[in-house]
């Protein structure tokens, strides 16, 4: 009976394996900096092409510890890895926002050198989770150390989005040379879709163990699909974006102003379901809800009666949703001390993801002709701290690579820190 309890909160669980497909690929990790989307203002360039990918994660409750030990270690989640996270868990406020994006941009200058063509290509993977100290402390240790308590599950909420796109659009410098914009418009392919929303829940373990009531009001959504296999292949929904900036230098100082992905996407085939009710069952223990994630589906099983609808005696419904794309908003600003040396400030939001703006503050300073380095201090937009360093090399005569990471905190202090960001970019200019 303890499938019960795994059902209702797979969906957390959930958060963290599709997080591991992407860290134990051998997709590349990361190109435009994070908090950046990087559309290059060069005039005198007349090819410019990009190919990057980018990871970010941030929380102020999960720690680095327990994520290195899952995506990186041996996976084997110890009782000390349990209270690092637990000694930072708040009553109800926790948060996880992750972000991924592999791309590829080019910009071909037209004959009169004001404009430029843009097309580009994106898949985007995005996710979010907020849930309370008591769903956590149940996920990592079971029911069974809470035997006589009544945990507190709600507010609990989950996304969980994959789409791509095809870009087209314009970059125009105007005649003074020292304000430019640009614009795009994007088709957008629906891949994947998760959303889950608990307005009520608590759970209830007799002190003998002899039975467990819980009480829930749960909204459940996702895209039927048979199996994920390539999702170059997968078309479960169609929508539209506009994505534009303006880019503006007056002297040593420069400003930037995007705003990406203002748009939706309709999935269609969506099984969602309902439930509000109480339940009692006799002798469910939960001993790891971790080490049984892979156990169930929540909505379609081969089993029909170990399926979510005949557990809790509810029905999943065939739909269709319109679901508004979380946009990103960059605020940039840079002063250019010389030739050598920049400083950078570049406040960043994204909608649904991050819990508050990212800030990022960065030194720029050229060594020589062919290698830059630039120390990043960064607030995570989660309520903490993560700093990094980030190397541009010239590898060839018109052919750059980037290369970007926080995980200073990561290494040094994982027991005490949330987050880490990757990225890398390989760019040429003609």
């Amino acid at each position: 009976m303890r499938k019960i309890i795994t059902y209702l909160f797979l969906c957390l669980v959930s958060c963290f394996s599709f997080a591991q497909d992407y860290f134990s690929s051998s997709t590349p990790a990361g190109a435009t900096p994070p908090g950046e989307m990087h559309v290059p203002q060069d005039p005198e360039d007349s090819f410019y092409g990009e190919i990057y990918g980018n990871y970010s994660w941030g929380s102020n409750s999960i720690t680095n510890s327990l994520v290195n030990e899952m995506f990186i270690g041996s996976g084997f989640i110890s009782n000390d890895l349990k209270q690092d996270v637990q000694d930072q868990l708040q009553s109800e406020d926790n948060t996880l926002g992750f972000e991924s994006e592999i791309g590829f941009l080019m910009k071909y200058r037209f004959p009169s050198k004001q404009s430029k063509l843009l097309f580009g290509l994106r898949n985007v993977d995005l996710a979010r989770v907020d849930f309370t100290e008591h769903t956590a402390n149940l996920l990592l240790n079971g029911n069974q150390p809470y035997a006589g308590q009544t945990l507190q599950l709600a507010p609990f909420h989950f996304t969980n989005l994959t789409y791509q796109t095809i870009d087209i659009g314009l970059q125009r410098n105007l005649k003074n040379e020292k304000t430019s914009w640009f614009a795009f418009a994007s088709l957008v392919k629906g891949v994947q879709y998760q959303n889950a929303n608990m307005s009520e829940g608590t759970l209830f373990t007799a002190a003998d163990g002899s039975e467990v009531t819980l009480t829930t009001d749960l909204s459940y959504e996702q895209v039927q699909v048979e199996e994920v296999t390539n999702k170059l292949a997968m078309f479960e929904g169609f929508g539209a974006s506009i994505s534009g900036g303006v880019s503006h230098r007056a002297g040593k100082h420069k400003f930037d102003l995007m705003l990406r992905d203002l748009g939706w996407v309709s999935y269609w085939n969506i099984s969602s379901l309902e439930v509000n009710n109480n339940y009692e069952f006799d002798g469910i223990e939960v001993d790891d809800i971790l080490n049984i994630q892979d156990e169930f589906s929540l909505l379609q099983t081969d089993d029909e009666e170990s399926s979510l609808e005949s557990v809790l005696e509810v029905e999943s419904k065939e739909t269709t949703k319109d679901y508004i794309l979380p946009a990103k908003l960059y605020v940039g600003y840079e002063y250019q001390l010389n030739t050598k040396v920049a400083l950078k400030a570049q406040v960043s939001h994204y909608f649904s993801i991050y819990k508050n703006p990212r800030v990022v503050l960065q030194g720029h300073f050229a060594l020589g002709k062919t290698t830059e380095i630039s120390p990043l201090f960064m607030y995570t937009g989660f309520g903490n701290f993560n700093s990094g360093l980030q190397v541009q090399q010239q590898v060839f005569n018109n052919y750059f690579i980037r290369l970007q990471a926080y995980l200073f905190e990561s290494l040094i202090a994982p027991k005490t820190t949330q987050g880490s960001s990757m990225a890398v970019q390989l760019y040429c200019k003609f």
